[in-house]
């Protein structure tokens, strides 16, 4: 497994817009379980309660108002 390090850069660079490549790994579950915390409140024993499909669901939604709250934002 990489170091933790290694995971955030390659996070940071997704969230710069680089492309995923399919050969590395991810912080994917980690950064899902930020999101839902910090922007629904929702501490891990809720986020496992819930439906996968739900979790997809409110991530797929946070991420498109944010790219359309940053498009809007851009002179």
């Amino acid at each position: 497994m990489p170091h933790p390090f290694q995971q955030l850069q390659r996070l940071r660079n997704l969230l710069k817009g680089f492309p995923r490549h399919d050969d590395l790994t991810y912080p994917d579950d980690e950064f899902m379980y930020y999101t839902l915390a910090t922007e629904f409140h929702m501490p891990p024993t809720v986020v496992d309660e819930q439906p996968a499909y739900l979790l997809d669901w409110l991530m797929a939604i946070h991420t498109t108002v944010k790219k359309v709250e940053n498009d809007n934002n851009k002179p």
